[in-house]
């Protein structure tokens, strides 16, 4: 279990890039006999997710200028984190002639492909590769800028993360319980000009877009004098080892958990080009864990289990 290192082709390195993450020394643990997607990042609870929070920060500040009310940003949100916001109804942009004509050049062209290999074992690398950058170019015409009335611009907000491939994603358009309004109220503008949200300034309102990280307002973390300060590093190693042997232990105990486990590892791994394996490193390695014990502390139970349970599989093998 690889708890305190990610690897390079993490969504999260990926947005942020490889070379900002060693500018800002970072550490990289890199294998020269084995394929490891780049290396493995040393310093993430510091380091890299500091830079990700940044970055998302950055992108969020820019994004304010077209006058949402809040905006909430993470890595990633939990399930179901839109229940109970209403989602606005916006309207995209048409397409211009010449991008209709070429959305449709591009069609036929992927339809005459597609059928003339449809008998093929294997489709050659330039067709291949011809079939993906169509795809691509054909996703970036359904992934059309949004109009939305500015007096529901004013009361909505954002969700900013990052997806699976190390993207900016962006979610417009969720207004709050508390921010609602009815549609009866004849404060409401009827008829309002509906406003394209991406790519233009700020609108006429004066109010100051609230930037959430995590739940918690960016300006407050700032302001906050009695913030928790960070754990030594020595006893975030020596707690983590704890936490790594204890999974260990349960995986141990559970053959069926640790086999579906390993098979998640391998799908990602074969059908996500960039999707991070987690806490599972997709290699058989073993880490020396030194900590428990130390410092005067006794053995837990899951390294006791986990020793006796290596002394008996060297006795088998």
């Amino acid at each position: 279990m690889t708890e305190t290192t990610v690897c390079a082709s993490d969504r999260r390195v990926r947005f942020v890039g490889l070379a900002a993450y060693e500018q800002a020394g970072g550490g990289v643990m890199r294998d020269l006999f084995e394929h490891d997607d780049g290396g493995y990042l040393q310093d993430v609870a510091l380091l890299l997710d500091r830079l990700v929070t940044d970055q998302l920060k950055l992108e969020a500040e820019r994004i304010a200028a077209e006058g949402w009310k809040w905006i909430s940003i993470a890595v990633d949100f939990s399930y179901g984190h839109t229940n109970g916001l209403r989602e606005l109804e916006g309207k995209p942009v048409d397409l211009s002639p010449e991008e209709q004509a070429t959305m449709d050049a591009l069609n036929a062209e992927q339809a005459k492909l597609e059928s003339d290999y449809q008998d093929a074992d294997e489709l050659p690398d330039e067709v291949d590769q011809r079939l993906g950058e169509i795809e691509q170019a054909l996703m970036a015409f359904e992934d059309r800028p949004v109009l939305y009335d500015p007096a529901e611009i004013a009361r909505a907000g954002i969700f900013i993360s990052i997806d699976s491939e190390g993207r900016l994603s962006v979610d417009r358009g969720y207004v709050r319980p508390e921010d609602d309004v009815p549609a009866a109220d004849p404060d409401v503008a009827q008829g309002a000009d509906l406003s394209s949200t991406e790519g233009q300034g700020a609108s006429t309102s004066v109010q100051r877009t609230v930037i959430a990280v995590a739940g918690h307002s960016v300006d407050a973390e700032e302001d906050d004098e009695d913030a928790a300060k960070p754990l030594p590093d020595r006893l975030i190693t020596e707690l983590t080892a704890h936490r790594t042997l204890a999974l260990r232990d349960a995986l141990a105990e559970n053959p069926a958990i640790a086999f579906q486990a390993v098979l998640h590892n391998f799908v990602l791994t074969a059908f996500y080009r960039f999707a991070s394996s987690g806490s599972l490193s997709k290699y058989a390695r073993s880490c020396a864990l030194s900590t428990n014990g130390a410092m005067g502390r006794p053995l837990t139970p899951a390294f006791v289990t986990s020793a006796l349970l290596h002394r008996e599989i060297r006795a088998i093998i």
